[in-house]
């Protein structure tokens, strides 16, 4: 049986009365999401109080994603990985640059740590670019930002030695000291070439 839970309130009755005879309901979905459609937890519960509810989200209950990068060999076995807590998963690119040599950005809104040291944060949002060699080592890593929302979206590789960064840009933005571009509107792209 196939349910849209989302799209159709007819479903969400159906599996209302599917957990009203019901002793177990197992659920992945994000947290909030099914008490958001009226069926969470307390929901079921009013109509069928022995339930047993068991919500098992990828990413706990807080609903904080660590997003994470992994090195892979040419069979796809995992060779290392890396934990990203504070970047969120929903902003940033990832290039393989050389020899397995990874470059990400992103955004942060907060100091963050990429494996060199706590960062320092500057403004609502700051670009970061975090580079990490073949064995999942941190090479270096560092936030670009002024006072207002800077987001990195995409890194590309140029050569083995550089890598193109688009970045979101509102107010100014510095990726070498005393180097600022300001952006022309409310919000303007940037493309600039990074040495690595």
């Amino acid at each position: 049986m196939v349910l849209d839970l989302v799209g159709s309130e007819e479903d969400r009755e159906a599996l209302r009365r599917l957990a009203d005879g019901a002793d177990v309901l197992i659920e992945s979905a994000a947290p909030g999401a099914m008490a958001a459609l009226g069926l969470g937890p307390d929901d079921l519960a009013a109509r069928n109080p022995a339930l047993v509810y068991a919500s098992i989200s990828p990413f706990g209950q807080d609903g904080h994603e660590t997003p994470f990068i992994a090195g892979l060999d040419a069979q796809g076995e995992p060779l290392w990985t890396h934990a990203l807590p504070g970047w969120p998963p929903d902003r940033g690119g990832l290039a393989v640059v050389a020899d397995g040599v990874a470059v990400l950005t992103g955004h942060v809104a907060d100091a963050t740590d990429f494996g060199g040291g706590v960062l320092a944060f500057g403004g609502a949002r700051d670009v970061f670019v975090a580079r990490y060699d073949a064995s999942g080592a941190h090479r270096c890593s560092s936030l670009h930002g002024g006072l207002d929302i800077q987001v990195g979206l995409a890194v590309v590789r140029a050569d083995a030695h550089r890598v193109h960064l688009v970045a979101r840009v509102r107010g100014s933005l510095a990726f070498t000291p005393g180097a600022w571009h300001s952006s022309e509107g409310a919000e303007d792209l940037m493309l600039s070439t990074l040495e690595l």
